[in-house]
Order: structure tokens, then sequence, then C-alpha cells
């Protein structure tokens, strides 16, 4: 099999592809199911363009300036 046929993976492959054209204008939004409670912070990462997001008391935002566990 090539190709995952299931309705969940082509859900999920037409919403990144709505999404990537965001990400480049800084829209980046969090993938639900796949986030986690890492400390004080709920991590995810963007539907997107796959980087890692992180809520902490500011909202939602890329993880790129947030240790790890903090």
């Amino acid at each position: 099999m090539l190709f995952d046929w299931s309705p969940d993976r082509l859900w999920r492959t037409a919403m990144n592809l709505l999404q990537l054209p965001r990400c480049i204008f800084g829209q980046h939004h969090r993938d639900r199911p796949h986030a986690w409670h890492d400390g004080p912070v709920v991590r995810s990462h963007c539907i997107g363009c796959g980087k890692p997001m992180v809520k902490d008391s500011h909202g939602w935002h890329l993880a790129s300036d947030v240790p790890a566990g903090t």
C-alpha cells in the first residue's frame, strides 16, 4: 500500500495543506490531538509546518524561545 486512504489521514493531509500558507505569515495552529503537559506548560506542534509550539500564561506560540520543562 503506497498511501493510507483512511478518512482520518485524508482529513489531516487536507488540513496540513490549508494551514501551510498561514504558517508563512506566522499564523501557526496547534495540533490538538497531539498536545501533552510538560510541567507548567502544554506542548504540541503546528499542523501546517510541524514546528514545536507551547502554551503558557501568554497563550500558544512557537517554542523556539522556551526551554523544555519550564
